[in-house]
């Protein structure tokens, strides 16, 4: 009977102990009792006690009764969420100075909150474990613990003395992650309305059971477009573009259109990807052929919509008959005249600020409107055929221009013209968004990236396409603010009257259920369905399928779901309208298939309307870093402090961004709700850096929308930033003047002489050397930053361009540009005699700190960005400027002086990787984007 490892209460004989939770367990479970004098399996560890709030499972060693020992101690808390829940139980853990963070996450759903916890126990977890569960009994939650000791742990690597550099460190798999088999993919689902048929929830589960697919979470976005968000486990040997067209087919059946694509685990979507769209019913409401008959006073022909390649094929044939004998004029008045789909202008400059590549390819085009789109719509490129025109006549052939009719007929001929526009961008076929209409071969679209089905007269306004590409409305109303509030917008508008911004949110979503328009809900049920065992694929499809015969009076006006070490929870928010039935009649038959499948079910009344959501008036992500882990204190510091707020700040989830053996990285997402008086944004940033940095930890504080999401250049320093040590001190050490040029430099850097007259006083102490020897010796030993080759080859894969801008030498500095694959250098350069030998003066204009941030912003300008989508990295006094000017500046082992004024961003961890969580980066993300074969997929499932 002694199944528990190490005693749960102090002081008392282990006998007793156990005899009590024994009993428990055959009081509430009796079935429980039969599997106590087995040995728990090793790889699948199972409950052994049952109080009424708490459930304990051990490791391979539980059988046998031994003193406390070291091992891994996984808490699960589940209830109503509330303010202070996480606060509360990291507090417990602070109490133990020994444990150590291992994981940590978090998720909500409707009003119910999941936290996942688990911490390195050197002494044993018995004595936490009571704290832990003395505090779920006080805040009325539901606790299920796990112990794993050393055999369920993966090896680690004895005789490390500090944190290696992170593309040398091996991610170690923790028990609070549920292991996924397979990779995992996005499905995203807009609607046309504010609630989802049954039906339509049904059907798509269907479609990923039938292809052996997983669902891990949903979640749905509100505002503007209703949007369901899916991720689920995939096979290795399913096409996405297969299960795609399954998708559309039950989507196009309720008014919805699905989007599926691998899951590169980033926070926003990846913005080195190309999106090509298409012309007619695309970004124009109609047919190009049939504006020009309508220009002409002509009427167009007749004809019914098309979906398959050779009615297409046809109907352009006929459409372009019928402009035979038009005069050619009527081309250029139709360009001029030419009205756009609703939200095309938004979506343009949505995507080009967000580095996005844009392109109009289409074989039904004209050239000359093409080109005009392309101006208008500041889409970076344009190919279309011409039309042919008599020389003679000066009309219309009814022709394409040329021997193009067949190519521009041919998918192929299409395909290879988007192939060459993503090489020529450097960009991935994975990468490329295609929206159109028009019908395409399973072929090409397991070729390329996700393919978004739009047309203009079923969708009617083009921001769907923000939609499914990755945005929410949230980021869609910060960038359209942003948008029309810039310098060139406010000049356009001074000088005359312009084309409005088509709003994000749309007017044509319709405000109730189509089927069930004018009527209001008579009830709304919050269902809870949560269960801890092994997920089996079907599950969720079977507990879903009672609800479809109630399609006509139900609809599903909410639904989320999650996963997490092995407890599935998913909570569906039910609209009803007056039923012919029992009102509870759906419940029933959802609480029989719950308990078919081993689920437990709770249900809430919430009477004629449910809660509305939180409206939040602003949204943070809280960025935390230590090596080699977050300390517990530090982190109920920072939540302990958010909590004080009142209110206002609510936890909206918690995401792990390292892969490290302990919880070294961590992403907090809150929202404010009302604002307390006499609180503003920077007292919240000051009280957070001042809780966490008592602790040694770094935190940062940023704006959870596209400002803070699209960022597009990284500028650094060079020197004890990209490199180790300063050129100038090495160039000294080799000339044999190291000490006068380390006072100078040291004094300099800490701001306590002018940087031009320190820099005059340096290069005169290596006058008469050889310029050419000295810099092949220093080139030769410079040892660049950890992390400096992981951040910059992730950030050229991500389409970022990057500079060095340096107060040293530019010989040195083009060379970092060369290892690093940097886009520019900016640095000081030495004069040297017609000998070679170094005059001790400089040539040229100095980089001095205003210079840097001069330079800074006219990077931004040339690669047409604000400075607000810029990040900087120095050290030293001379980047203040340029850190203080850019939109995120921080501060990288910097000197003293500099931690003073830059207090906002730092990182103090000598890992200049770790620039990369900044951008919301995690691991995984990294290791995707740079090609990683231990992380990225294969390009056959591409």
């Amino acid at each position: 009977l002694c199944a528990i490892p190490g005693r749960l209460l102090p002081r008392e004989p282990p006998t007793l102990v156990v005899f009590r939770r024994v009993a428990r367990c055959c009081a509430c479970h009796l079935r429980n009792t039969a599997t106590l004098s087995a040995p728990p399996s090793r790889l699948a560890p199972r409950r052994i006690g049952c109080a009424p709030n708490c459930s304990i499972s051990v490791g391979s060693r539980g059988h046998q009764y031994m003193e406390p020992q070291p091992c891994r101690l996984v808490y699960l808390i589940r209830g109503e969420d509330r303010p202070g829940i996480l606060h509360a139980f990291l507090a417990v853990a602070a109490q133990f100075p020994e444990v150590q963070l291992v994981d940590m996450g978090m998720v909500t759903i409707s009003r119910q909150a999941i936290i996942n916890v688990t911490v390195a126990c050197p002494s044993g977890p018995s004595l936490l474990m009571k704290e832990v569960l003395l505090t779920a009994q006080a805040m009325d939650l539901h606790v299920e613990f796990t112990v794993l000791d050393d055999a369920d742990l993966p090896a680690v690597p004895a005789g490390a003395t500090g944190p290696a550099e992170p593309s040398a460190r091996a991610p170690v798999p923790t028990p609070a992650v549920d292991a996924v088999e397979a990779p995992l993919a996005v499905c995203r689902v807009v609607l046309d309305s504010p609630s989802a048929s049954p039906a339509l929830v049904h059907g798509l589960v269907d479609v990923f059971v039938r292809w052996g697919c997983k669902t891990r979470s949903i979640q749905v976005e509100e505002g503007g477009y209703r949007t369901m968000v899916f991720r689920v486990a995939c096979p290795r040997r399913v096409y996405l573009a297969d299960v795609h067209v399954d998708l559309q087919t039950v989507c196009h059946e309720h008014d919805a259109e699905p989007i599926l694509r691998w899951d590169d685990d980033l926070a926003k979507p990846k913005n080195h990807s190309l999106v090509v769209f298409g012309l007619s019913h695309v970004l124009v409401p109609d047919s190009i052929y049939d504006i020009l008959s309508r220009t002409a006073g002509r009427e167009p022909p007749e004809l019914g919509p098309t979906w398959t390649a050779e009615a297409t094929d046809e109907k352009m044939r006929l459409q372009l008959a019928a402009l035979e004998g038009l005069p050619a004029e009527i081309v250029r008045r139709a360009a001029e005249n030419l009205e756009y789909t609703p939200g095309a202008r938004l979506v343009m400059a949505s995507l080009k600020r967000m580095g996005f590549k844009t392109a109009l390819i289409t074989g039904s085009g004209v050239g000359l409107i093409a080109e005009q789109v392309r101006q208008d719509l500041g889409l970076d490129y344009a190919l279309g055929p011409d039309l042919e025109v008599d020389p003679h006549t000066a009309r219309l052939t009814g022709r394409l221009g040329g021997n193009t009719w067949s190519d521009w007929l041919s998918e192929f001929h299409k395909l290879d013209m988007i192939r060459l526009v993503a090489d020529r961008e450097g960009i991935a076929l994975r990468d490329v968004h295609i929206v159109g209409d028009y019908p395409m071969s399973r072929t090409a679209l397991r070729e390329f990236g996700p393919r978004i089905f739009f047309n203009a007269v079923r969708h009617k306004h083009l921001v769907k396409v923000l939609h499914l590409i990755g945005f929410s409305h949230v980021d869609i109303d910060s960038i359209e603010q942003r948008i029309t509030s810039s310098p060139k917008a406010l000049l356009n508008r001074a000088l005359g009257p312009s084309e409005p911004v088509p709003p994000a949110r749309p007017e044509n979503v319709a405000l109730v259920p189509e089927g069930v328009a004018g009527t209001e809900p008579s009830k709304q049920y919050v269902v809870h369905v949560f269960g801890k065992h092994a997920y089996e694929n079907g599950q969720l499809l079977r507990i879903l399928a009672p609800l479809v015969k109630y399609k006509d009076t139900l609809q599903i006006a909410d639904v989320a779901m999650s996963r997490m070490h092995s407890t599935t929870c998913m909570a569906v928010r039910l609209s009803m309208q007056e039923p012919t039935l029992e009102p509870l009649a759906p419940l029933k038959d959802v609480l029989f298939a719950a308990k078919c499948e081993n689920y437990d079910m709770t249900f809430d009344d919430c009477g004629a309307s449910a809660p509305a959501p939180a409206e939040y008036r602003a949204n943070w992500v809280i960025t935390l870093l230590h090596r080699p882990a977050i300390p517990p204190p530090a982190l109920a510091a920072v939540l302990r402090c958010l909590l004080s707020i009142g209110g206002g700040i609510t936890v909206k989830g918690m995401r792990r961004l390292s892969q490290a053996e302990y919880l070294d990285a961590l992403q907090i997402r809150v929202g404010l709700v009302s604002r307390e008086e006499g609180w503003t944004e920077g007292s919240l940033r000051e009280a957070l850096l001042q809780a966490a940095q008592q602790f040694g930890t770094d935190i940062a504080v940023q704006r959870d929308d596209m400002d803070t999401w699209g960022r597009r250049i990284v500028v650094f320093d060079m020197d004890s930033t990209l490199i180790q040590g300063e050129v100038i001190d090495e160039l000294a050490k080799l000339a044999g003047v190291e000490e006068q040029v380390k006072a100078i430099t040291a004094a300099a850097m800490r701001g306590e002489i002018d940087f031009a007259q320190s820099l005059r006083q340096r290069c005169a102490l290596l006058k008469g050397h050889n310029a050419a020897e000295l810099f092949a010796q220093v080139k030769q030993g410079i040892r660049f930053t950890p992390g400096a080759r992981v951040l910059t080859q992730t950030l050229k894969q991500l389409g970022f361009k990057m500079a060095v801008i340096s107060g040293g030498f530019v010989d040195v500095a083009r060379y970092v540009r060369a290892e690093l694959g940097l886009d520019y250098a900016f640095a000081n350069e030495l004069a040297t005699d017609q000998d070679g030998k170094f005059t001790g003066e400089t040539t040229g204009p100095l980089v001095t700190p205003e210079r840097k941030r001069t330079l800074l912003g006219m990077i931004a300008e040339v690669e047409g960005c604000d400075v607000e989508q810029v990040v900087a990295v120095g050290d030293g006094a001379n980047d203040i400027p340029m850190l203080t000017t850019s939109g995120l500046g921080v501060a990288f082992c910097a000197k003293p002086k500099v931690r003073e004024t830059v207090r906002d961003f730092q990182i103090n961890h000598h890992d200049l990787s770790m620039v990369l969580y900044l951008l919301g980066l995690s691991d995984v993300a990294a290791a995707q984007i740079r090609g990683d074969e231990r992380r990225a997929l294969p390009m056959s499932r591409l």
